[in-house]
């Protein structure tokens, strides 16, 4: 095999390991975990008193406060790797789970005060670059794949939940639930 076809399988594997992560986190962790979190945050009464708070802050206190939070949730994520790749998997599970709502708070905090930060023009080129890459990445034919790919996966399981909806086991099953739920939530009246 010539260097150049090494490099060139490196990359398409590098992009594909890059690839799949975003496909993840898109549609796993941000879709059913942080996106639920961000709308909730976004709507709590005392986040509207901090609202004002940070779009008054000085701009350098307020990059300061960003970096402080959004390095911690880098940091928890880094540390949650760390766990799992020690063999302590729920521990690991566990501070990851921890991650997302302060990763989701430094996501709000950004969208808020995106103006006042993108005064500082190493984090625009910064921000500015993530972006392309993410560009990037989504329109390469290996995300277009994996992605389609993932949407046939999920319309596989759509119509088998739908077929187990109607099946006799699934529908004895919410029978039993029916009548033991009564057992565990009382009812509100």
């Amino acid at each position: 095999m010539s260097l150049s076809t090494i490099k060139k399988i490196l990359i398409k594997t590098i992009e594909s390991i890059f690839v799949v992560g975003y496909i993840v986190f898109e549609e796993i962790i941000w879709a059913i975990i942080a996106k639920p979190i961000f709308e909730y945050l976004k709507r709590l009464a005392i986040l509207d008193a901090l609202k004002q708070t940070f779009l008054e802050m000085n701009r350098y206190l307020l990059v300061s406060v960003f970096i402080v939070i959004l390095v911690l949730a880098e940091c928890m994520g880094i540390l949650s790797l760390i766990t799992i790749a020690k063999e302590q998997v729920i521990l690991g599970v566990f501070i990851y789970a921890l991650k997302i709502p302060i990763a989701t708070f430094t996501f709000w905090l950004f969208e808020l005060t995106k103006p006042q930060l993108m005064t500082f023009g190493w984090l625009k080129v910064s921000y500015e670059v993530l972006m392309r890459v993410i560009d990037r990445l989504v329109h390469s034919a290996v995300y277009q794949s994996i992605k389609a790919t993932v949407q046939r996966i999920k319309q596989n399981l759509r119509v088998l939940s739908l077929r187990l909806q109607d099946s006799v086991l699934f529908k004895s099953i919410k029978s039993y639930y029916q009548q033991f739920k009564t057992y565990f939530m009382p009812q509100r009246y």
